[in-house]
């Protein structure tokens, strides 16, 4: 199992991110590179689509899964919290193609219907990556999201691309892969890191090094290769000047030892009142950031 929002004012780092993608872009569109997307799908409150980057000469594709919200319409996080319907992207119809993971956008925080969780409003693009084998390849996704007004709906779909239209260029989708890539959470900084991870039972301890006063700070962690994730909980200060966040293991879920490198974890920075996620970094636990 594995955000690009409606035009706002961009801040001076999103301006920088985005100056880079078109320059990434003039370089990456004088190669071999090609890129496509399939037709967009109706999934009730919303539209998505596939839009893929192959090159041929490297053996590996890029994409995004771009999902379009109707107004007042909202999706979920990786983590949605107890009661959400986190995306699942399965890409094991593709022909030829091997994707490695789905990469989530920073999410914000929303409240709807009664509820309160991380997720995304708008239009949101899922960045992912993979191999692209050398014969007749397709690239299929197979989608469960959950889409929400007052109340949330599971929705699915079913998009391809084809192997003609992997082999055509589209400057304009290299445009939208690249510009999604710089809304993924940052790395995480020598000021804002998880420094490790503990396991006793079914209890897991995140500490946490934040030097940021004034902010919300929240955690969640997965197993890289695993079906489950955290639901955010709140990282509480601790006497040494660290922080620390609990979760509980559910019965039966089988995940690996922690000394493994094989857990992830993403920290969101928020503000105290509105609770407004100002920052969010990603990474894994116990290795350098991906």
């Amino acid at each position: 199992m594995a955000d690009a929002r409606k035009p706002r004012s961009f801040k001076p780092v999103a301006a920088v991110s985005f100056l880079a993608a078109v320059s990434a872009f003039v370089v990456l569109f004088a190669g071999a590179a090609t890129a496509a997307s399939s037709q967009w799908q109706d999934i009730g409150g919303g539209k998505v689509r596939l839009v893929a980057l192959k090159d041929p000469a490297e053996g590996t594709l890029s994409g995004i899964v771009e999902v379009r919200l109707d107004k007042g319409w909202k999706t979920y996080w990786r983590s949605p919290g107890s009661s959400g319907i986190p995306p699942e992207f399965d890409f094991s119809g593709s022909r030829s193609i091997e994707v490695d993971r789905v990469h989530f956008p920073s999410p914000m925080h929303i409240e709807a219907g009664g509820s309160v969780f991380y997720g995304y409003k708008d239009t949101v693009a899922f960045p992912f990556y993979g191999l692209a084998g050398t014969g007749e390849t397709q690239l299929r996704l197979d989608l469960l999201i959950g889409v929400c007004e007052e109340i949330c709906i599971p929705a699915t779909a079913s998009l391809t691309i084809s192997d003609d239209d992997l082999n055509v260029s589209d400057p304009k989708a290299q445009m939208q892969i690249m510009f999604a890539e710089t809304l993924l959470p940052q790395a995480p900084p020598d000021d804002l890191r998880a420094t490790g991870l503990k396991q006793t039972g079914n209890r897991l301890e995140l500490e946490i090094r934040a030097e940021e006063a004034g902010s919300r700070l929240s955690a969640v962690v997965w197993p890289r290769d695993g079906g489950w994730v955290s639901d955010p909980a709140t990282a509480e200060p601790q006497e040494n000047g660290s922080y620390l966040s609990v979760f509980e293991l559910p019965q039966g879920v089988k995940v690996p030892d922690i000394e493994s490198g094989g857990w992830s974890f993403a920290l969101l920075l928020q503000d105290p009142d509105s609770h407004a996620v100002r920052k969010a970094v990603e990474g894994r636990i116990g290795t350098p950031a991906e």
